[in-house]
């Protein structure tokens, strides 16, 4: 930099993080250089928020007014006669930045009509939003909703980097012009849908109390979700809690880590437009939606029964009702996050889960069969439906009988994923499960159910393809033969494995080669 000014600009960035408050004050008051005391007052502006309220003892004096008023008016800015309006000096934009944010700093509730440059200096852009405040005036309060808003709408990218005093000061004229003010239950505005996708990124990573700060008082400038995740989370937090209050359930308690309880109220605004709306897989509520699953997949929320219970209650509703409705075309990261969560989910909470949640998992299983796309969600389902089996679930079994799962696996082919499903299934019936056993009149009417030919057939079949393929010699042998016979054990002497028997020797006739040799199966 060159000039005087490009030396007192790098001056004001060398002691902006090595001086503290104090000594600033000290600079500021003990000498009548005005270069001394312009650089100082500029520095202030660097200060970390945690000292704003020091700052505003300091340095909310007359002296240091008159000298604040005196480089903003005399050498940043000039009067435009056309509207009574401010303008920057060309050249002087940092410093005029400074200045601006030196007033949020020292909290100088002062309106100056300064009209933005045509510049990339955003940051300057920012901090004259953010000086303006609050006016009552109801043209006056709508623009500055709008122009935050609209910074907040930009910080998307996470491009943009302000001091977290200028995201404070956007944050609260938002707040105090009504950006945050409560919405309807039925509300179709797109702000809300936008608002929502552009805080997520701070709510993404569980909220920890002892966070440390990231170092401002040398001038750095943050992102918007860094702001908000080191200084500004409790405040941001409340407003958005305000604004969907009407989505705040009673499972979503104080109780609850407070980015998790912000995901989950975003949750609940959500999933009950999605089936409305006949979305594209890239609409903003898809996108949302998707980034909100991948937060609250990144919490530890099984730790908690506070948390379990209300991530159950948001994540049970969105597979039993939602997901058949979203598009399947490229949206296979949302699929899988959703039953995802829900795996986590159910290993815990067998005595309270959904019959209707689970008779989607199995519906979700049959209709991606044979999907590449779908390859990693169809083995989480099989995953569901194997563990509620092998935890005795009755309604687990309640739904794989009422959704002939036996018959309609006969009927789509046997992959390796269904030997889990059937063992488990059977485990249960030969009293061998993990969870508590079946009451007898349930247990008899699955055994019954399974001795039918067809259905044990497919169970046969099931546990055929056992083991590794790279394993078809011995052990190959060895697993299908303990699985079968553990099957034969239930019923021996049912009739129905003549028929099991006549449709193995058919599929064999036609050279398929589904079984081991007989004397090792039955």
């Amino acid at each position: 930099m060159e000039g005087p000014e490009g030396m007192e600009s790098e001056a004001v960035q060398a002691i902006s993080g090595d001086l503290s408050l104090t000594v600033l004050h000290w600079l500021f008051s003990m000498t009548p250089n005005p270069t001394v005391q312009s650089i100082a007052v500029q520095a202030v502006a660097g200060l970390d928020p945690s000292l704003k309220s020091n700052a505003e003892r300091l340095f909310a004096t007359a002296d240091f007014h008159v000298v604040w008023k005196s480089l903003l008016y005399k050498q940043c800015l000039q009067f435009s006669d056309h509207g009574g309006i401010y303008m920057p000096l060309p050249g002087l934009e940092t410093k005029l930045e400074r200045l601006l944010r030196c007033a949020i700093v020292v909290a100088y509730d002062y309106w100056i009509d300064i009209v933005p440059p045509q510049t990339d200096n955003i940051a300057l852009v920012a901090s004259i939003y953010a000086q303006q405040g609050p006016r009552s005036d109801f043209f006056a309060k709508e623009v500055v909703r709008c122009e935050a808003v609209n910074l907040i709408h930009n910080s998307v990218n996470e491009s943009q980097h302000f001091h977290p005093s200028v995201w404070a000061k956007i944050i609260r004229n938002a707040d105090d012009s009504g950006a945050f003010s409560p919405i309807a239950i039925d509300c179709n505005d797109p702000y809300a849908i936008q608002l929502c996708y552009a805080v997520l990124g701070a709510f993404l990573e569980p909220s920890r109390k002892d966070a440390s700060r990231l170092p401002a008082a040398n001038g750095i400038a943050v992102t918007f979700h860094a702001a908000i995740r080191q200084y500004l989370f409790t405040d941001m937090t409340n407003c958005l809690l305000k604004m969907f209050t009407v989505f705040v359930r009673p499972t979503n308690v104080s109780s609850l880590s407070p980015s998790l309880r912000v995901l989950l109220v975003f949750a609940e605004f959500l999933i009950p437009r999605l089936p409305l709306l006949g979305l594209s897989s890239d609409a903003a509520e898809l996108r949302a939606l998707r980034k909100i699953l991948d937060g609250i997949d990144n919490h530890d929320f099984a730790s908690s029964e506070a948390e379990d219970t209300a991530v159950f209650g948001v994540i049970d509703a969105l597979i039993t009702d939602t997901l058949k409705f979203l598009p399947s075309s490229g949206d296979d990261f949302l699929y899988w996050l959703a039953l995802r969560i829900y795996s986590r989910l159910v290993s815990t909470r067998w005595h309270t889960i959904s019959p209707r949640s689970l008779h989607a998992v199995v519906d979700f299983m049959f209709s991606y069969y044979n999907s590449k796309q779908f390859a990693h969600e169809f083995r989480l389902a099989c995953d569901i439906i194997a563990r509620g089996l092998r935890e005795g679930s009755m309604a687990m079994y309640d739904v794989f009988h009422a959704a002939r799962c036996l018959q309609r696996f006969g009927e789509c082919g046997f992959c390796l994923p269904l030997v889990d499903i059937i063992e488990s299934y059977l485990s249960n019936i030969a009293g061998r499960g993990s969870g508590p056993h079946l009451d007898a009149v349930a247990m008899q009417q699955h055994i019954d159910h399974l001795h039918k030919p067809h259905n044990l057939f497919a169970a046969c079949s099931s546990l055929a393809v056992n083991g590794p393929t790279w394993l078809w010699v011995e052990c190959r042998k060895m697993c299908i033969k303990d699985s079968i016979l553990s099957l034969v054990r239930i019923r021996p002497h049912s009739s129905a494995w003549h028929d099991c028997r006549q449709s193995r020797t058919s599929v064999d006739g036609r050279g398929h080669g589904f079984f081991p040799p007989a004397s090792l199966c039955f």
